[in-house]
């Protein structure tokens, strides 16, 4: 390495005098081991911080430029010079224009061959004698459009104040060591290399760009180019001017979605669209072509829009177009009649807005057909007669309330229930209030939330205060009037007949059960005696004709006691009778079971039982087995003759607080016809059957004494299946 011979010493002494000339000596390596003042100043570095280092580590884009090939060529001792270059690797430097040489550089003690690196400033002579370039380059960084200079490197030269805002920079340092790419989206960058390859023969171009900013925003810009030749005619980088053009771009483009949404919106409408100009038709839609009967927009395309209106309506809308030229006030909404292609006409709702387009005053008009809703003011208008029929009817007191509970409207029959004339009526302010007793205002205050909550107030009874004091039973229920704000009706109907009969009906029916119950009990005892007796003559006797007869006597009788059986259990459950205890459905099911087989004398059917309960059970025991043993009889007399009698019992929660039960067979089912009928009173289901048929009688009423449900149904592969719902809250008092 060289360092402090005789010739380096004088060498250095001798440049550090000349004021315009920098150099740097860099021995083999490209290490500095020397620079003067003026290259100080022109790279922008201290001498006491660069001696010793690699150059290339100052500069690492130093080995992508030009200057480094000429700095090799030094080292392989032949001299090299670039006449007009900017400082590019080591610094951006505005315009400034440099000349570099490098000459190669022996070491006394022939050490190595190393660089003589020479830079003279050729901008200071031109601005000596062009004092106006100073102004120029001022206006450049006043200006609002930005400028970019690049190399052919694709490193900046010049940025102006405008593109250093483009691209969020504070000063042009920012973007030391970076090309332009660093700065354009991908497609911009692929448009300028086409654009660069036309600048190559001197030709400027004008071209759309996306700009990235260093915060990362993206500018839509508008790109004027043209190459820099330097002196021998050699391209030797670009010059650019940008203009932001983002919001002219985003305008253009919610102009296009605009366009796009409002020809989306007029396509696919369901309402009949179209466009007129001129009063000639220019588009329609194809609502509207459907509606009309037309196949294409060839067969409207430049007639009136009045073509498609019946004739009645054709003079109110030339009376309409007078009146908007002569600028007067019109609706922007309105009705006509039209006429499609094969002259069927109908109502229309018509709207008709303007606007202007390139070309001039287009206007747009949307029709919607109201047929339906004419008919619906139609059946309004019948129905508001039908309700004024209603409303002076005698048989049903009707009253009209508002939000406030007060009674605007009554009808004659309302009158009539609480004993007011019309005039006395409307001497005094009424709310339903003035006519509840105090004992029923909290069933009024359920009812009022009922009627806020659903709009309507389910029949319920009370009592009425007339005028003279009396007090009337009345049944009453409310509803909300839809499309009246704030109204309400209420109807009323005076039961107090209907409540004298019921309180006969019922006393009647109580005294009949006691009665029947009275009976029963009564027949009760001489049937057993009857029975009896015809066991211990069958015994003693050896007539056989005797015999036969008391056979027949003691069938009778059973039967009759089990009618009278059926009888008192049915009683027993109209009378709520009942007492609840903890079911145990493993044990309850299979006794009633082997009680009906032993009791019979049936054959002993396949059994299945499944019980799945998550909480005891509570029920009237006695009712429940008379439920099974119902059904299994029922199961048993209509078995197959095919195959073994196989009865399957399920028990099981519900989603909803209950249970379920399933009693499904394999027998011959129910007959379509009449599985609808098998839970009325006395009915069979064939001739044969020697039942009472009160058996599904009596299963139903006490399954809905409960609040329960039961349906049948037959099950594909032979036999039917029983569903029974009960529920565990019921009232057990």
């Amino acid at each position: 390495m060289i360092r402090n011979n005789n010739a380096s010493v004088q060498l250095a002494e001798m440049l550090a005098r000349h004021e315009q000339l920098g150099y740097l000596l860099l021995d083999s390596d490209l290490r500095i081991y020397n620079i003067n003042s003026e290259a100080e100043d022109i790279f922008c570095i201290a001498k006491h911080n660069v001696l010793e280092c690699l150059i290339t580590d100052l500069f690492p884009s130093l080995r992508d430029s030009e200057h480094f090939i000429c700095i090799n060529e030094a080292l392989n001792g032949n001299s090299k010079e670039l006449t007009e270059a900017n400082l590019n690797p080591f610094s951006i430097n505005s315009r400034k224009v440099f000349r570099f040489s490098y000459l190669p550089f022996m070491a006394d003690n022939d050490e190595g061959t190393g660089v003589l690196m020479l830079v003279k400033n050729l901008t200071q002579a031109e601005e000596a004698i062009n004092p106006a370039g100073k102004k120029f380059e001022f206006m450049m960084d006043e200006i609002d459009i930005g400028i970019w200079e690049v190399d052919m490197t694709g490193h900046t030269l010049y940025l102006n104040k405008s593109m250093c805002a483009m691209l969020n920079l504070s000063s042009i340092d920012d973007i030391k060591e970076k090309t332009y790419y660093q700065f354009f989206t991908q497609r911009s960058i692929e448009a300028m290399r086409s654009q660069h390859q036309a600048r190559l023969s001197d030709v400027a171009s004008v071209f759309e760009g996306e700009l990235i900013s260093k915060n990362g925003d993206i500018l839509n810009v508008m790109i004027h180019g043209s190459p820099i030749f330097d002196s021998c005619g050699k391209v030797k980088g670009y010059i650019g001017t940008f203009t932001d053009i983002t919001s002219k771009i985003n305008y253009q483009r919610e102009l296009k979605n605009s366009e796009e949404r409002f020809r989306m919106l007029f396509e696919k409408s369901h309402r009949a669209n179209l466009i007129s100009k001129d009063r000639k038709i220019t588009l329609v839609n194809d609502a509207l072509l459907k509606k009309f009967g037309y196949d294409s927009i060839d067969e409207l395309r430049g007639k009136s829009p009045t073509v498609l209106l019946s004739p009645q309506s054709v003079e109110t809308i030339n009376e309409r177009i007078t009146k908007i030229d002569n600028q007067e006030e019109v609706e922007p909404t309105f009705e006509l009649i039209f006429s499609d292609k094969a002259g069927v006409e109908f109502p229309g709702e018509v709207e008709i807005t303007y606007f202007e387009l390139e070309d001039g005053k287009s206007t747009h008009i949307s029709i919607k057909d109201i047929t339906v809703q004419k008919l619906a003011e139609e059946e309004i208008k019948n129905s508001e007669a039908k309700f004024r029929s209603l409303f002076n009817t005698q048989m049903i007191g009707i009253a009209f309330a508002d939000s406030q509970q007060k009674i605007v409207e009554v009808n004659a029959k309302f009158l009539e229930i609480i004993k007011y004339t019309k005039e006395q009526f409307h001497e005094k302010e009424m709310y339903w209030m003035d006519l509840t007793p105090t004992e029923y205002l909290w069933r009024d205050e359920l009812a009022v939330e009922e009627f806020m909550k659903n709009g309507f107030i389910t029949p319920y009874e009370k009592v009425y205060i007339r005028r003279d004091g009396s007090k009337v039973p009345v049944l009453i229920a409310s509803a909300k009037l839809e499309g009246i704000k704030n109204l309400g009706v209420g109807f009323v109907i005076d039961v107090s007949e209907l409540k004298k009969s019921r309180e006969e009906t019922n006393k009647i029916a109580e005294e009949l059960s006691k009665f029947l119950y009275m009976a029963s009990h009564d027949l009760k005892g001489p049937l057993a005696s009857v029975i009896g007796l015809t066991m211990v003559a069958k015994g003693e006797v050896t007539d056989a004709k005797a015999i036969e007869y008391f056979s027949l006597i003691e069938k009778c009788t059973k039967k009759l006691d089990s009618s009278l059986l059926n009888l008192m259990k049915i009683i027993r459950i109209k009378g709520n009778v009942f007492e609840f205890v903890e079911i145990d459905f493993n044990k309850l099911v299979p006794e009633v079971l082997d009680t009906l087989i032993y009791q019979q004398a049936y054959d002993l059917p396949k059994f299945e039982l499944n019980v799945n309960l998550k909480a005891p059970f509570f029920s009237d025991e006695e009712l429940l087995v008379s439920i099974f043993q119902n059904l299994f009889e029922n199961s048993i007399k209509y078995k197959s003759l095919l195959r073994k009698l196989l009865i399957k019992v399920t028990v099981r929660d519900t989603n909803d607080d209950g249970i379920e039960i399933f009693v499904e067979d394999n027998g011959r089912g129910i007959n379509s016809n009449i599985i609808n009928r098998i839970f009325d009173m006395f009915y069979r289901g064939d001739s044969d059957s020697k039942g009472s048929g009160l058996g599904l009688y009596i299963v139903q009423n006490g399954i809905e004494k409960f609040n329960g449900s039961i349906s049948v149904r037959n099950i594909e592969s032979g036999g039917a299946e029983f569903h029974i719902i009960l529920p565990r809250d019921v009232n057990r008092s």
